[in-house]
């Protein structure tokens, strides 16, 4: 029995570990157009759903807006207000996407260090 139990969280944790996508920005101007203009584009990961976005773009609208196109998988990020930490919730929004690694123009950044890199 207790073998049993190990093989299947060992089974549930390898497949969580697995879940967690890439999004993909076309270039660093998408990121930095967040931050300079308070408006830029990020490609979530294609297994999301619109309403999948919705629900979890929901809890950040104090911060930002998201406008997300289902067939082309981008999400439009509009600013409420552009500052550092409203800037810095959109890592939260792609935590809540399960994005671990956003490519960035080829260059695979982890979405942790996507706030210092691009958008503080």
């Amino acid at each position: 029995m207790k073998t049993i139990v190990t093989a299947l969280a060992f089974f549930i944790s390898l497949s969580l570990s697995f879940a967690q996508q890439t999004a993909t920005v076309k270039s660093a101007d998408n990121l930095t157009s967040i931050k300079n203009s308070g408006s830029g584009e990020i490609i979530l990961p294609g297994n999301l759903s619109a309403e999948d976005v919705k629900s979890k773009a929901k809890y950040y609208t104090k911060y930002f807006v998201v406008d997300y196109n289902q067939d082309t998988h981008v999400a439009l990020i509009k600013m409420v207000e552009n500052d550092a930490q409203s800037r810095n919730i959109i890592v939260r929004f792609l935590a809540a996407c399960d994005v671990k690694d956003v490519n960035v123009g080829g260059k695979i950044v982890s979405r942790d260090n996507l706030f210092e890199t691009y958008l503080k």
